[in-house]
């Protein structure tokens, strides 16, 4: 943190950001991937390249505040750096280091393992996962997949389109849908028929038999399992979704699981 505060005075704080590099030695402390990545950071052009790679080593190292630290003081707001503007793979890393140190695929794999109801996808890291998510998706950084549902509505349709997300933010994405619905239908006048999620292109059928569902739909399944969502593939000529009818929507609701919190970002309706 020393090295990244020192890097912040610019060309006047190389200097010192190494000499607190040579204090650490001496003390007997051994550098880490955090520490390298900082003096990179601290020694080279500002440019996305590195900042990932400091953002990735703070998220392994569980220093997700401060992955999200350079984000703010880095890349976006008037103090960003000249051609540092988020990109989809900004925010994937992102994500991933506030979902936990192996990021956010691994953290829905341990979730799907654990009969706790405590788990990275309800963490404080997960709460802040979502609310950038939904602050890139409000600022147009980044695509959105929803549109917006309110409590005491009656929608036959909830559509949510993950198409154009890597991995790492449909699963955040996914969070944030889930917890505006379950806000919604604690409305006993909101009425919520099917959870439609579009997760991938058609299933190409070769001689061989049918493909294999995208590796996206696989995730989202994976995450709607996890939260106590029944849910039941379908294939269109166009279109790989997952379908959760409104009995399996009516019962989640009534055991669904704990979700981590944030303001709510809206759905697709119909």
């Amino acid at each position: 943190e020393l090295i990244h505060a020192a890097g912040l005075r610019g060309i006047a704080g190389v200097e010192a950001a190494f000499e607190v590099y040579d204090a650490m030695r001496l003390a007997g402390e051994l550098p880490d991937s955090v520490t390298f990545c900082s003096l990179i950071a601290v020694d080279c052009a500002p440019n996305l390249v590195v900042y990932h790679a400091l953002i990735s080593a703070l998220g392994r190292a569980g220093m997700w505040r401060e992955a999200l630290d350079i984000y703010h003081t880095r890349l976006v707001g008037e103090s960003a750096s000249e051609g540092c503007s988020p990109t989809k793979a900004t925010y994937s890393i992102l994500f991933d280091a506030c979902l936990g140190r192996d990021g956010a695929e691994a953290a829905l794999a341990a979730a799907g393992g654990s009969s706790s109801s405590s788990s990275s996808l309800t963490s404080e890291g997960a709460a802040a996962a979502m609310d950038l998510y939904r602050h890139a998706v409000q600022e147009g950084m980044m695509a959105g997949a929803f549109g917006e549902v309110r409590a005491g509505e009656e929608v036959s349709t909830v559509r949510v389109d993950i198409r154009q997300h890597t991995r790492s933010a449909a699963i955040v994405g996914l969070l944030c849908v889930l917890a505006d619905l379950k806000a919604a239908m604690r409305d006993e006048s909101t009425n919520i028929g099917e959870l439609v999620v579009m997760s991938g292109g058609r299933v190409r059928t070769t001689s061989a038999g049918p493909g294999r569902p995208s590796k996206l739909n696989l995730t989202a399944q994976a995450l709607l399992n996890v939260m106590g969502l029944r849910c039941k593939p379908l294939s269109t000529l166009t279109v790989q979704a997952l379908v959760v009818d409104k009995a399996a929507m009516s019962s989640w609701m009534e055991k669904a699981p704990a979700l981590a919190s944030g303001e709510p970002v809206s759905a697709d309706t119909e």
